[in-house]
């Protein structure tokens, strides 16, 4: 092994060093975040949350210099994963609330998930309902990602066939937020 490999996997974050540029990087953090749309206290709490993410996975990080563009790459994810999230949760209680049909519709649904597997329900609940993304579901269930893919297309698709008509407000609004 050459020197220069030997530098640089030698070269792994301190405490120290961490904890220093946590202290100059932190507000950059938080400011990167706030011009990417995020309110006051959302960039705060995301920059928190990326820096303890940072810290735990600082081990892979082999050149001390990049901890900041680092750190608000995983910032970034955090903030689009929590925007999905959001943006999930928003409409499905806007669709919820809504006065047309809804209260025909929410029958459909409960009656069209009761159409599905046990096992196939409750990712289309944890999906649709909980808003978790599909690596939440696979670690919960102990299964891959693509195998959480599969399932819920599946369902969906068995969901379509099995009802005689389109499916109902319920479900096409549940799988517009999947799209």
């Amino acid at each position: 092994m050459t020197n220069l490999h030997a530098e640089e996997r030698d070269a792994t974050i301190t405490h120290e060093s961490f904890a220093q540029a946590y202290r100059g990087g932190f507000g950059l953090t938080v400011r990167f975040l706030r011009s990417k749309g995020a309110s006051p206290d959302q960039a705060e709490e995301v920059a928190q949350n990326a820096w303890t993410r940072g810290w735990e996975a600082r081990h892979q990080l082999h050149e001390p210099h990049l901890v900041v563009p680092w750190v608000n790459t995983i910032a970034y994810h955090k903030l689009c994963s929590f925007n999905r999230r959001s943006g999930r949760y928003v409409a499905l209680t806007e669709w919820a609330g809504a006065d047309h049909e809804s209260s025909s519709a929410r029958p459909d649904a409960r009656t069209m998930l009761s159409m599905c597997p046990p096992k196939d329900r409750a990712l289309l609940v944890q999906r649709y309902f909980e808003g978790l993304d599909i690596r939440e579901i696979a670690e919960r269930q102990g299964l891959s990602e693509v195998a959480v893919r599969v399932r819920i297309h599946r369902c969906q698709n068995g969901l379509r066939r099995a009802s005689n008509r389109p499916l109902g407000l319920a479900m096409r609004a549940i799988t517009a937020i999947h799209q």
